[in-house]
């Protein structure tokens, strides 16, 4: 019995001790669970977060990619536009690069290359058109064509007879002196004449004058102790007519004359004395130049430029010329400098300005140096922007006409690009100096001029203003960049352009204005460059009196002569006047 119950007791203990290993058993089960529970609550939370998180990663993405994608093509774009952009301004280079190469190997008018060939035959329109059945005049429309195709570059103007020669001076020797008679023989009516025509060569002679040099003893109450002086008579010494130059009046006239008016570089003037027996160094020959030009300046500088002043009517250009520069520590370099021309149409005189070789406003103020408002003229100009000076208030009285030529040069450049609309209205604007012409021809007074612009050229302006305006509006043809830039200048020149019904008195055209550039062009292709900015000044001075001397028909050498003749001598403003290009009255 006492065993069994001991048995039972252990069984017992033991059960409970099962049982309470069991009960923890089950609470470290319950314990995992709940962790494990937990943990998937975890998870599934992190999921969901990593869902969001990948969801609005997704959508960053996507329209990160979309804004690269729209960025992408707006650049597609743009480089589609900078590319089309590019190849219109390759066309229009390699136009303007045609027009260059047409500009300087061809012919120099205008009209002979694109002008004349308006009426050409385009055999590609013949064969697309035809249909194979002869025309019914062969024979004549051959003919036609082969009129119409024929070149016309062999055709040349018929210009004005030139005459017979004539000469300043004629010996005619009695013909007693040189008649062989035969014996027998009878004269019969009428006289004829032998012409022989003598080359004397020119030369040179140095006169040497001896003289001594003297002192004059002065009585003791005088002011002065002595008296210097020299056995050489005034009159000799007067045969110089710059100090410090020992050329005569008519030696130094011949040298400035070869220099300005047939613009020969000093190369070639030294040579040409050579060959008359005079050997002048370089630096001398130079200095000789300066002295002259400084002597007529200061003679004849201010008279010259008051009187060209006294006009209502100026054509005015710019051109460029390479003048040597001092820039301190740099030295010399030479550079490009402009150079001004205002012609005086009215008095026949010019004056080319040089101003530190500016281009600007400045030259023009300077030039029309009174009171802007009571200065009243016309100006004949090209579309720089320097002339729009005097559309302001400042000037109301000053009227800017613009150059048709001007304007019709720029649609000739663009025909090669654009054929028809060019053509068009080169016809037009040749329509104007039709009229023009046929003013000059009947010699109509000027305000019979202003009456005929109105009448018959106002009707052709409002047609090349319709037609400008048409053709800026039409997008096509402004892709072409020659005719956009030809028609845009019609249209901001038009104020200027449209004042030709304002007055019968300025040209149409600033062409006489460039004509006079050319002198300046020759002397600097010939001559290369100027040697300095004062020295500028000196040659625009002396190319101003020869220009004047051959637009009023005068001996530029024997006005130079005259001129050194005088330069010694003490005159009154009304002699100085006559000196004058324009009042000058030995004239050929």
């Amino acid at each position: 019995m006492k065993t069994n119950r001991a048995d039972i007791e252990f069984y017992r203990e033991m059960m409970e001790h099962f049982q309470a290993e069991s009960a923890s058993k089950s609470a470290q089960v319950r314990a995992m669970q709940d962790e494990i529970a937990a943990l998937r609550r975890e998870n599934s939370l992190a999921k969901e977060s990593h869902r969001e998180d990948m969801e609005s990663l997704r959508k960053s993405h996507a329209e990160e990619l979309e804004k690269m994608r729209l960025s992408f093509e707006k650049r597609l774009d743009r480089m589609a536009e900078a590319n089309a952009g590019l190849a219109a301004q390759l066309g229009d280079a390699l136009s303007s690069g045609k027009l260059a190469r047409a500009k300087k190997y061809a012919r120099s008018s205008e009209q002979r290359n694109l002008l004349n060939n308006r009426k050409g035959v385009n055999r590609t329109e013949e064969e697309n058109d035809s249909d194979g059945t002869p025309p019914a005049d062969t024979g004549q429309q051959g003919a036609a064509d082969a009129e119409n195709t024929k070149s016309r570059s062999k055709t040349r103007a018929k210009g004005k007879p030139e005459g017979k020669a004539r000469f300043d001076e004629v010996v005619e020797h009695p013909m007693e002196e040189n008649m062989v008679l035969p014996e027998g023989a009878r004269l019969l009516p009428g006289q004829m004449w032998f012409e022989v025509i003598e080359y004397i060569p020119g030369r040179t002679v140095c006169h040497r004058y001896p003289y001594r040099r003297y002192i004059l003893e002065l009585p003791e109450d005088a002011d002065k102790e002595a008296v210097f002086g020299d056995t050489l008579p005034s009159g000799i010494r007067a045969r110089c007519p710059v100090d410090g130059c020992m050329l005569s009046a008519t030696m130094i006239a011949f040298i400035m004359t070869q220099k300005y008016a047939y613009h020969l570089p000093q190369k070639r003037v030294r040579m040409m004395l050579r060959d008359m027996g005079a050997h002048i160094p370089r630096t001398t020959l130079n200095r000789f130049y300066m002295q002259g030009a400084d002597a007529l300046l200061a003679m004849l500088g201010e008279t010259f430029r008051e009187e060209i002043r006294k006009g209502g009517y100026f054509m005015i250009d710019e051109t460029l010329q390479t003048v040597g520069v001092d820039n301190g520590e740099l030295g010399r370099r030479y550079l490009n400098r402009y150079l001004w021309e205002f012609y005086n149409r009215e008095k026949g005189l010019v004056e080319y300005v040089y101003e530190e070789g500016s281009r600007g406003q400045n030259v023009l103020k300077s030039f029309f140096d009174s009171d802007p408002e009571t200065l009243e003229m016309l100006i004949s100009c090209d579309g720089y922007n320097a002339y729009r000076l005097f559309d302001t208030d400042e000037y109301p009285g000053v009227t800017v006409v613009g150059c048709w030529t001007h304007a019709r040069r720029n649609f000739i450049d663009a025909l090669p690009s654009c054929r028809k609309p060019c053509e068009e209205m080169i016809s037009m604007i040749g329509n104007l100096f039709e009229n023009e012409a046929v003013c000059d021809e009947l010699g109509i007074t000027e305000d019979d001029r202003l009456t005929y612009r109105k009448k018959s050229t106002k009707p052709v302006l409002d047609t090349i203003k319709a037609a400008a305006d048409r053709m800026w509006n039409d997008p096509g043809l402004m892709a072409v960049g020659l005719l956009k830039k030809a028609v845009g200048y019609l249209r901001n020149q038009w104020d200027h352009l449209s004042n030709i019904l304002k007055s019968g008195v300025p040209e149409i055209s600033n062409n006489l204005s460039e004509q006079r550039v050319k002198p300046i062009k020759l002397s600097l292709k010939n001559c290369l460059n100027i040697g300095s900015e004062e020295a500028a000044k000196k040659h625009a001075f002396m190319h101003s009196l020869a220009e004047s001397c051959r637009l009023c028909s005068v001996n530029i050498a024997d006005y130079f002569t005259n001129l050194f003749r005088h330069a010694r001598s003490t005159l009154s403003s009304d002699d100085l006047r006559g000196l004058l290009p324009n009042h000058y009255c030995a004239k050929c």
